[in-house]
């Protein structure tokens, strides 16, 4: 039995994914809203890695901005701790991290992505808001 295919997802009364816990529903909700996000997709997390916005960014167009408020628990910065993330994980052979890189730097230049730091989410758990459109 696969754990990661086995998650809570809860649906609001249009019958579109509202809330969810689990290994695997994020992408759920990504499949989901990402295709529809004409201008802004928001995303509030404890961090941010490149194997998931390589698995999320098919599903955007080129056209939406990405907008992303990191916050982790410990102290220290959410910005260092994210390079440090994107460097651990080039630097490991598990998944052709390229071309998501690369995406990811074209996007920070022409001002479709953007990382803005919170301090703290005081949550006993880990959990990722999504926002789509203004």
């Amino acid at each position: 039995m696969d754990l990661k295919e086995h998650f809570l997802l809860g649906y609001d009364a249009a019958d579109q994914p509202a809330y969810g816990a689990g290994a695997g529903v994020g992408l759920v909700f990504v499949k989901h809203f990402f295709p529809a996000a004409q201008q802004v997709v928001r995303i509030a997390t404890a961090y941010f890695t490149l194997r998931g916005y390589k698995l999320g960014r098919e599903f955007m167009r080129d056209s939406a901005q990405l907008r992303i408020l990191v916050g982790r628990s410990e102290e220290g910065s959410a910005y260092e701790a994210v390079v440090d993330e994107i460097l651990t994980e080039l630097g490991q052979c598990e998944a052709d991290l390229m071309p998501a890189m690369l995406d990811l730097v074209i996007r920070i230049k022409s001002g479709q992505f953007f990382i803005r730091e919170v301090r703290s989410m005081q949550v006993p758990f880990h959990c990722k808001i999504y926002l789509i459109d203004e």
